[in-house]
């Protein structure tokens, strides 16, 4: 019985269940359900991300305010570190803002001691940069990229999503070693996330709550359903190596299993985000 273990050492084995393992366990008696809710309050505790990026934790309530001012969202490797338990040396944090709410970010990480890295063809400028973004997030011309960047270069910085449509700029801010990347979208966040390359980096966090829209694919079958393909049906996939290196699989479709699994997210269903399909996880008080 893991409860009759030292505590550190029922941590360690709480940890490497996956999150439906971890779940069943908890049913088990009273007991195993208060080790696993102890575990949960421990883990998916956002301080314990945020603080790898900025230095105290007023500051990691304040970036959680502006989250609720702006509507920004966390995604990309930082979220799904977060669901994971896990820490990617050197990963960036990767926010999603809707580009008419950006210089508020951009303000506060530049008063944290953040210094803006500019791209290829952006102005060495933040202000200047996040100018052009403005003036392109309100052209109806969605071709149009800041700063001139093709497909491609613009690609190269970020992962491979393009630039040209939902996102209308991307930004790097480095504070000793530190990576905050904003990526500022046309319109909403959420449109940006839905169209990543493959499932396993749909996880949000926002200010109150966490979300992975595919929790049983990424945490336990350890897959990455492709969502991307080119005009000849090819994976489109710049930045699936770097999941697959972490410990994912992409693959073209959903097993069988996971399509006739009871209540299966993949059957003809309207999702939304903290839906039943999802991973939700409360996030702890700001202040707390």
């Amino acid at each position: 019985m893991i409860s009759s273990c030292p505590l550190e050492i029922q941590k360690q084995i709480i940890q490497e269940l996956s999150p439906i393992d971890r779940f069943h366990y908890s049913l088990a008696n009273k007991r195993a359900n208060a080790d696993v809710l102890s575990f949960n309050r421990h883990t998916f505790r956002i301080r314990r991300l945020l603080l790898r990026y900025f230095d105290t934790i007023p500051d990691v309530a304040q970036f959680r305010f502006l989250q609720h001012q702006t509507g920004m969202l966390i995604s990309g490797s930082a979220a799904l570190q977060f669901f994971d338990d896990t820490v990617y040396p050197g990963s960036d944090l990767d926010l999603y803002v809707n580009v008419g709410k950006a210089q508020l970010v951009m303000k506060f990480l530049v008063e944290r001691g953040f210094t803006f890295q500019p791209g290829k063809k952006q102005p060495g400028n933040w202000e200047q940069a996040l100018s052009e973004a403005l003036e392109v997030g309100s052209s109806d011309n969605e071709d149009k990229t800041p700063g001139g960047d093709s497909d491609d270069e613009a690609q190269d910085e970020w992962d491979g999503y393009p630039v040209t449509k939902d996102i209308v700029g991307v930004f790097n801010f480095v504070n000793r070693g530190k990576i905050v990347q904003i990526i500022a979208s046309r319109q909403s966040p959420m449109g940006v996330i839905l169209k990543f390359h493959s499932t396993c980096v749909m996880n949000v966090i926002s200010h109150s709550h966490a979300y992975s829209l595919y929790p049983h694919e990424t945490f336990v079958d350890r897959v990455s359903v492709c969502t991307r393909w080119d005009k000849c049906g090819y994976i489109i996939n710049p930045a699936c190596d770097k999941y697959f290196h972490r410990g994912w699989k992409t693959v073209e479709l959903p097993s069988a299993k996971a399509y006739f699994r009871p209540n299966s997210i993949y059957q003809n269903r309207a999702r939304f985000v903290g839906d039943s399909g999802c991973w939700t996880i409360p996030l702890e008080p700001l202040y707390d």
